[in-house]
Protein backbone atom coordinates (compact mmCIF):
# COMPACT_ATOMS: atom_id res chain seq x y z
CA UNK A 1 0.00 0.00 0.00
CA UNK A 2 2.74 2.47 0.98
CA UNK A 3 4.72 1.63 -2.17
CA UNK A 4 1.61 2.34 -4.25
CA UNK A 5 1.29 5.73 -2.54
CA UNK A 6 4.94 6.51 -3.30
CA UNK A 7 4.49 5.63 -6.96
CA UNK A 8 1.37 7.78 -7.04
CA UNK A 9 3.41 10.63 -5.60
CA UNK A 10 6.05 10.31 -8.32
CA UNK A 11 3.40 10.28 -11.04
CA UNK A 12 1.72 13.34 -9.52
CA UNK A 13 4.81 15.48 -9.03
CA UNK A 14 6.78 15.32 -12.27
CA UNK A 15 8.58 12.07 -11.37
CA UNK A 16 10.04 13.43 -8.13
CA UNK A 17 10.81 11.01 -5.31
CA UNK A 18 8.76 11.58 -2.15
CA UNK A 19 10.66 13.63 0.43
CA UNK A 20 11.76 12.01 3.67
CA UNK A 21 9.37 13.33 6.27
CA UNK A 22 9.37 12.26 9.92
CA UNK A 23 6.64 13.89 12.00
CA UNK A 24 5.67 13.47 15.66
CA UNK A 25 2.33 11.71 16.01
CA UNK A 26 0.69 14.87 17.38
CA UNK A 27 2.15 17.24 14.79
CA UNK A 28 -0.25 19.73 13.22
CA UNK A 29 0.65 20.20 9.56
CA UNK A 30 -0.41 22.81 7.01
CA UNK A 31 -0.77 21.70 3.39
CA UNK A 32 -0.49 24.72 1.11
CA UNK A 33 -0.71 25.17 -2.67
CA UNK A 34 1.36 28.14 -3.73
CA UNK A 35 2.26 30.23 -6.77
CA UNK A 36 4.25 33.48 -6.57
CA UNK A 37 3.54 34.37 -2.94
CA UNK A 38 6.91 35.70 -1.81
CA UNK A 39 5.36 38.90 -0.46
CA UNK A 40 2.90 37.08 1.87
CA UNK A 41 4.91 34.02 2.91
CA UNK A 42 6.95 35.51 5.79
CA UNK A 43 3.84 36.70 7.63
CA UNK A 44 1.88 33.56 6.73
CA UNK A 45 4.54 31.27 8.19
CA UNK A 46 5.17 33.46 11.25
CA UNK A 47 1.47 33.62 12.09
CA UNK A 48 0.82 29.89 11.81
CA UNK A 49 3.96 28.92 13.67
CA UNK A 50 2.74 31.11 16.53
CA UNK A 51 -0.58 29.23 16.80
CA UNK A 52 1.09 25.82 16.86
CA UNK A 53 1.54 24.56 13.30
CA UNK A 54 4.55 22.23 13.44
CA UNK A 55 5.30 21.71 9.76
CA UNK A 56 4.34 23.10 6.35
CA UNK A 57 4.11 21.02 3.19
CA UNK A 58 3.98 23.54 0.36
CA UNK A 59 3.34 22.62 -3.26
CA UNK A 60 5.21 25.23 -5.28
CA UNK A 61 3.51 25.43 -8.67
CA UNK A 62 6.66 26.64 -10.47
CA UNK A 63 6.84 30.08 -8.85
CA UNK A 64 9.02 32.73 -10.50
CA UNK A 65 9.14 35.49 -7.85
CA UNK A 66 11.66 34.13 -5.34
CA UNK A 67 9.15 31.96 -3.49
CA UNK A 68 11.22 28.82 -4.11
CA UNK A 69 14.48 30.18 -2.71
CA UNK A 70 12.71 31.61 0.32
CA UNK A 71 10.96 28.34 1.19
CA UNK A 72 14.11 26.26 0.77
CA UNK A 73 15.71 28.18 3.64
CA UNK A 74 12.87 27.43 6.09
CA UNK A 75 13.61 24.40 8.29
CA UNK A 76 9.97 23.56 9.00
CA UNK A 77 8.93 23.66 5.35
CA UNK A 78 8.90 20.78 2.89
CA UNK A 79 8.67 22.28 -0.61
CA UNK A 80 7.33 20.08 -3.39
CA UNK A 81 7.79 21.48 -6.88
CA UNK A 82 5.54 20.81 -9.86
CA UNK A 83 4.78 22.52 -13.14
CA UNK A 84 1.57 20.59 -13.72
CA UNK A 85 -1.65 22.63 -14.13
CA UNK A 86 -3.18 23.72 -10.83
CA UNK A 87 -6.79 23.52 -12.02
CA UNK A 88 -6.71 19.82 -12.91
CA UNK A 89 -4.49 18.70 -10.03
CA UNK A 90 -5.20 20.77 -6.90
CA UNK A 91 -7.38 18.17 -5.17
CA UNK A 92 -5.22 15.29 -6.31
CA UNK A 93 -2.06 16.90 -4.93
CA UNK A 94 -3.68 17.27 -1.51
CA UNK A 95 -4.96 13.70 -1.54
CA UNK A 96 -1.60 12.22 -2.51
CA UNK A 97 0.34 14.21 0.10
CA UNK A 98 -2.11 13.55 2.91
CA UNK A 99 -2.56 9.84 2.21
CA UNK A 100 1.21 9.33 2.09
CA UNK A 101 2.33 11.48 5.03
CA UNK A 102 -0.57 12.69 7.18
CA UNK A 103 -2.87 9.81 8.08
CA UNK A 104 -4.05 10.53 11.65
CA UNK A 105 -2.70 14.11 11.71
CA UNK A 106 -4.73 17.26 12.21
CA UNK A 107 -4.12 19.07 8.93
CA UNK A 108 -4.80 22.65 7.88
CA UNK A 109 -5.62 23.32 4.23
CA UNK A 110 -4.63 26.89 3.54
CA UNK A 111 -3.77 29.38 0.83
CA UNK A 112 -0.93 31.81 1.53
CA UNK A 113 -3.34 34.75 1.65
CA UNK A 114 -5.25 33.14 4.56
CA UNK A 115 -4.69 33.27 8.33
CA UNK A 116 -6.54 30.72 10.47
CA UNK A 117 -8.18 31.93 13.69
CA UNK A 118 -10.39 30.01 16.10
CA UNK A 119 -12.11 30.24 19.52
CA UNK A 120 -9.46 31.21 22.05
CA UNK A 121 -7.00 32.70 19.54
CA UNK A 122 -4.34 33.90 20.15
CA UNK A 123 -4.08 33.02 23.84
CA UNK A 124 -4.76 29.31 23.34
CA UNK A 125 -2.46 27.14 21.24
CA UNK A 126 -4.13 25.17 18.45
CA UNK A 127 -2.83 21.92 19.99
CA UNK A 128 -5.06 22.50 23.04
CA UNK A 129 -8.11 22.69 20.79
CA UNK A 130 -7.24 19.65 18.67
CA UNK A 131 -6.77 17.62 21.89
CA UNK A 132 -10.18 18.85 23.01
CA UNK A 133 -11.76 17.97 19.65
CA UNK A 134 -10.16 14.53 19.81
CA UNK A 135 -11.87 13.96 23.17
CA UNK A 136 -15.15 15.18 21.70
CA UNK A 137 -14.83 12.71 18.81
CA UNK A 138 -14.53 15.43 16.15
CA UNK A 139 -12.45 15.12 13.01
CA UNK A 140 -13.19 18.36 11.15
CA UNK A 141 -13.87 22.06 11.64
CA UNK A 142 -16.15 24.21 9.51
CA UNK A 143 -14.40 27.45 8.64
CA UNK A 144 -15.80 30.74 7.40
CA UNK A 145 -13.82 32.91 4.97
CA UNK A 146 -13.68 36.60 5.88
CA UNK A 147 -12.33 39.04 3.31
CA UNK A 148 -10.08 41.61 4.98
CA UNK A 149 -9.25 45.02 3.52
CA UNK A 150 -7.70 48.41 4.38
CA UNK A 151 -9.58 51.63 5.02
CA UNK A 152 -8.25 53.45 1.98
CA UNK A 153 -7.45 52.77 -1.64
CA UNK A 154 -5.60 49.55 -2.40
CA UNK A 155 -3.11 51.31 -4.64
CA UNK A 156 -2.02 53.42 -1.65
CA UNK A 157 -1.05 50.45 0.55
CA UNK A 158 2.65 50.12 1.29
CA UNK A 159 3.08 46.37 1.81
CA UNK A 160 6.39 44.50 1.66
CA UNK A 161 7.52 40.96 2.39
CA UNK A 162 7.60 40.51 6.16
CA UNK A 163 4.85 43.05 6.89
CA UNK A 164 1.75 41.97 8.79
CA UNK A 165 -1.25 41.34 6.54
CA UNK A 166 -3.58 41.99 9.46
CA UNK A 167 -1.98 45.36 10.20
CA UNK A 168 -2.27 46.33 6.53
CA UNK A 169 -5.88 45.17 6.09
CA UNK A 170 -7.70 45.10 9.44
CA UNK A 171 -11.32 45.71 8.30
CA UNK A 172 -14.10 43.25 7.41
CA UNK A 173 -17.82 43.13 6.57
CA UNK A 174 -19.73 42.20 9.75
CA UNK A 175 -23.00 41.41 7.96
CA UNK A 176 -24.47 40.59 4.56
CA UNK A 177 -23.85 36.84 4.91
CA UNK A 178 -26.21 33.89 4.59
CA UNK A 179 -25.84 30.25 5.64
CA UNK A 180 -27.34 27.99 2.97
CA UNK A 181 -28.04 24.26 3.51
CA UNK A 182 -26.57 21.95 0.91
CA UNK A 183 -29.15 20.51 -1.47
CA UNK A 184 -29.86 16.79 -0.81
CA UNK A 185 -28.50 15.90 -4.26
CA UNK A 186 -25.26 17.68 -3.44
CA UNK A 187 -25.06 15.99 -0.04
CA UNK A 188 -25.43 12.58 -1.66
CA UNK A 189 -22.09 13.22 -3.39
CA UNK A 190 -20.36 15.45 -0.82
CA UNK A 191 -21.43 14.76 2.74
CA UNK A 192 -19.47 17.48 4.53
CA UNK A 193 -20.30 20.21 5.42
CA UNK A 194 -24.12 20.25 5.47
CA UNK A 195 -24.18 23.98 4.70
CA UNK A 196 -22.12 26.73 3.06
CA UNK A 197 -21.55 30.43 3.70
CA UNK A 198 -22.13 33.12 1.07
CA UNK A 199 -21.91 36.90 1.10
CA UNK A 200 -19.52 39.41 2.60
CA UNK A 201 -17.21 41.93 0.99
CA UNK A 202 -16.51 40.01 -2.20
CA UNK A 203 -20.17 39.66 -3.08
CA UNK A 204 -20.80 43.30 -2.15
CA UNK A 205 -18.00 44.49 -4.45
CA UNK A 206 -18.30 42.24 -7.47
CA UNK A 207 -21.58 40.34 -7.69
CA UNK A 208 -24.45 42.60 -8.66
CA UNK A 209 -25.84 40.34 -11.40
CA UNK A 210 -29.27 39.74 -9.83
CA UNK A 211 -32.50 39.23 -11.75
CA UNK A 212 -34.31 41.64 -9.44
CA UNK A 213 -33.71 43.84 -6.41
CA UNK A 214 -34.35 42.18 -3.04
CA UNK A 215 -37.75 43.12 -1.62
CA UNK A 216 -38.94 43.26 1.96
CA UNK A 217 -40.02 39.60 1.89
CA UNK A 218 -36.60 38.50 0.58
CA UNK A 219 -34.85 40.41 3.34
CA UNK A 220 -37.09 38.97 6.04
CA UNK A 221 -36.61 35.41 4.78
CA UNK A 222 -32.82 35.78 4.67
CA UNK A 223 -32.74 37.44 8.08
CA UNK A 224 -34.82 34.83 9.93
CA UNK A 225 -34.16 31.59 8.05
CA UNK A 226 -30.58 31.86 6.73
CA UNK A 227 -28.77 33.85 9.40
CA UNK A 228 -25.40 32.65 10.68
CA UNK A 229 -26.72 31.19 13.92
CA UNK A 230 -29.17 28.93 12.09
CA UNK A 231 -28.95 25.33 13.32
CA UNK A 232 -28.94 23.46 10.02
CA UNK A 233 -29.90 19.81 10.47
CA UNK A 234 -30.09 17.84 7.20
CA UNK A 235 -33.40 16.03 6.78
CA UNK A 236 -35.24 18.12 9.37
CA UNK A 237 -38.58 19.87 8.80
CA UNK A 238 -36.75 23.20 9.10
CA UNK A 239 -34.34 22.18 6.33
CA UNK A 240 -37.30 21.37 4.09
CA UNK A 241 -38.80 24.79 4.81
CA UNK A 242 -35.46 26.43 4.02
CA UNK A 243 -35.29 24.77 0.61
CA UNK A 244 -38.77 26.06 -0.28
CA UNK A 245 -37.98 29.57 0.96
CA UNK A 246 -34.70 29.58 -0.95
CA UNK A 247 -36.66 29.25 -4.20
CA UNK A 248 -38.51 32.46 -3.34
CA UNK A 249 -35.38 34.56 -2.72
CA UNK A 250 -33.10 32.91 -5.31
CA UNK A 251 -33.73 35.46 -8.06
CA UNK A 252 -32.80 38.31 -5.70
CA UNK A 253 -29.33 36.80 -5.14
CA UNK A 254 -26.25 36.75 -7.41
CA UNK A 255 -26.33 33.86 -9.87
CA UNK A 256 -22.88 32.38 -9.21
CA UNK A 257 -21.62 33.82 -5.91
CA UNK A 258 -18.35 32.59 -4.44
CA UNK A 259 -18.61 30.11 -1.57
CA UNK A 260 -17.13 31.73 1.52
CA UNK A 261 -16.53 28.65 3.66
CA UNK A 262 -14.23 25.65 3.78
CA UNK A 263 -13.47 22.61 5.88
CA UNK A 264 -9.99 23.97 6.52
CA UNK A 265 -8.98 21.78 9.48
CA UNK A 266 -9.36 17.99 9.26
CA UNK A 267 -7.95 15.04 11.16
CA UNK A 268 -6.90 13.26 8.01
CA UNK A 269 -7.53 9.63 7.28
CA UNK A 270 -6.52 7.82 4.11
CA UNK A 271 -9.16 7.94 1.42
CA UNK A 272 -10.77 11.28 2.28
CA UNK A 273 -11.54 13.20 -0.89
CA UNK A 274 -12.22 16.88 -1.60
CA UNK A 275 -14.50 18.28 -4.28
CA UNK A 276 -12.07 20.52 -6.14
CA UNK A 277 -11.00 22.93 -3.40
CA UNK A 278 -11.28 22.44 0.35
CA UNK A 279 -14.90 23.66 0.41
CA UNK A 280 -16.53 20.23 0.44
CA UNK A 281 -15.52 16.65 1.10
CA UNK A 282 -17.10 13.40 -0.02
CA UNK A 283 -17.10 11.54 3.29
CA UNK A 284 -19.13 12.40 6.36
CA UNK A 285 -17.00 14.01 9.07
CA UNK A 286 -17.91 14.61 12.69
CA UNK A 287 -17.64 18.39 12.58
CA UNK A 288 -16.94 20.25 15.81
CA UNK A 289 -19.68 22.45 17.23
CA UNK A 290 -17.07 25.22 17.01
CA UNK A 291 -16.27 27.18 13.85
CA UNK A 292 -12.93 28.60 12.84
CA UNK A 293 -12.36 31.44 10.38
CA UNK A 294 -9.91 32.16 7.59
CA UNK A 295 -8.98 35.83 7.45
CA UNK A 296 -8.50 36.31 3.73
CA UNK A 297 -6.06 38.91 2.42
CA UNK A 298 -6.78 39.26 -1.27
CA UNK A 299 -7.04 43.06 -1.15
CA UNK A 300 -3.46 44.26 -0.88
CA UNK A 301 -1.44 46.43 -3.24
CA UNK A 302 -0.88 43.50 -5.63
CA UNK A 303 -4.61 42.80 -6.12
CA UNK A 304 -4.60 44.12 -9.69
CA UNK A 305 -1.52 42.15 -10.75
CA UNK A 306 -2.66 38.93 -9.04
CA UNK A 307 -6.05 39.21 -10.73
CA UNK A 308 -4.52 39.72 -14.16
CA UNK A 309 -2.19 36.75 -13.62
CA UNK A 310 -5.11 34.52 -12.57
CA UNK A 311 -7.09 35.45 -15.68
CA UNK A 312 -4.12 34.78 -17.97
CA UNK A 313 -3.26 31.44 -16.34
CA UNK A 314 -6.91 30.24 -16.21
CA UNK A 315 -6.01 27.83 -13.44
CA UNK A 316 -9.04 28.46 -11.22
CA UNK A 317 -12.51 26.93 -11.27
CA UNK A 318 -14.96 27.58 -14.12
CA UNK A 319 -12.26 29.00 -16.39
CA UNK A 320 -11.37 31.56 -13.70
CA UNK A 321 -14.91 32.99 -13.89
CA UNK A 322 -14.64 34.77 -10.54
CA UNK A 323 -11.26 36.30 -11.40
CA UNK A 324 -12.63 37.61 -14.68
CA UNK A 325 -15.29 39.48 -12.70
CA UNK A 326 -12.58 40.89 -10.41
CA UNK A 327 -10.51 41.86 -13.43
CA UNK A 328 -13.38 43.81 -15.00
CA UNK A 329 -13.67 45.98 -11.87
CA UNK A 330 -10.14 45.90 -10.49
CA UNK A 331 -9.23 49.48 -11.44
CA UNK A 332 -12.23 50.87 -9.56
CA UNK A 333 -11.51 48.69 -6.51
CA UNK A 334 -7.82 49.60 -6.53
CA UNK A 335 -8.73 53.29 -6.52
CA UNK A 336 -11.79 53.20 -4.26
CA UNK A 337 -10.92 50.32 -1.94
CA UNK A 338 -13.34 47.93 -0.23
CA UNK A 339 -14.10 49.95 2.91
CA UNK A 340 -17.67 51.25 3.44
CA UNK A 341 -19.66 52.81 6.27
CA UNK A 342 -20.61 49.40 7.70
CA UNK A 343 -17.02 48.07 7.89
CA UNK A 344 -15.68 46.92 11.24
CA UNK A 345 -12.11 46.80 12.47
CA UNK A 346 -10.94 43.34 13.55
CA UNK A 347 -9.73 43.41 17.15
CA UNK A 348 -9.96 39.72 17.91
CA UNK A 349 -12.09 36.61 17.47
CA UNK A 350 -14.66 38.09 19.85
CA UNK A 351 -15.63 40.44 17.01
CA UNK A 352 -16.30 37.51 14.69
CA UNK A 353 -18.19 35.59 17.36
CA UNK A 354 -20.41 38.62 18.02
CA UNK A 355 -21.54 38.59 14.38
CA UNK A 356 -21.87 34.80 14.11
CA UNK A 357 -18.80 34.34 11.92
CA UNK A 358 -17.14 32.10 14.51
CA UNK A 359 -18.88 29.69 16.87
CA UNK A 360 -17.63 28.67 20.28
CA UNK A 361 -19.41 25.75 21.97
CA UNK A 362 -20.09 25.61 25.70
CA UNK A 363 -17.55 22.78 26.06
CA UNK A 364 -14.83 24.76 24.29
CA UNK A 365 -15.66 27.88 26.27
CA UNK A 366 -14.94 25.93 29.48
CA UNK A 367 -11.41 25.06 28.38
CA UNK A 368 -10.82 28.77 27.60
CA UNK A 369 -11.74 29.88 31.11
Amino acid sequence: MQEDLKENFKASFDGSEPPHLSLPSDAIVAVVLCYNEAIRLPDFLRFHRAIGVDHFIIVDNASTDGTSDYLDNENDVTRIITAKPYKENKSHWRHVICDLFLDGHWTLFLDVDELFVYPGWPERDLHALTRHWDKEGNDGVFTTMIDMYPKGALDQIQFSAGDSMLDASPYFDPDGYRLIPMHPRMRSEYNTPPYALFGGARERLFYEGKKRRPGILDKLILKYFFHLRTKNKPGSVFASIQRKLLRIVQSSLPKFPPMMSKVALIKWRKGLRFAGGAHRIQQKLALADDWGALLHFKYLSDFSQKTEDAVQREQHASHSHHYKLYNDQKDEVMARGAYYEGSRRFNGVGDLEAFGLIRCSAATRKIRE
